[in-house]
């Protein structure tokens, strides 16, 4: 896959915590695509196949559970 960015999804084990250092894992080849072109045709949200949505406005990722 051609990538001009790298999309990445904070994984420590919590996220939240400012102490702790941040740590990030690159999305799988194929999700990663699926995000790029949900960002450049100017979607705002996604679902992709791991049960998580994108949202691509506020650079979150949440378990659809919690929606």
């Amino acid at each position: 896959m051609e990538r001009g960015y790298r999309w990445v999804c904070q994984t420590n084990p919590n996220p939240y915590d400012s102490t702790e250092n941040p740590e990030y894992t690159d999305y799988p080849d194929d999700i990663s695509q699926t995000i790029e072109k949900a960002f450049q045709n100017n979607i705002p949200e996604i679902l992709i196949r791991t049960g998580y949505r994108i949202d691509l406005k506020k650079h979150l990722q949440i378990h659809a559970l919690d929606s």
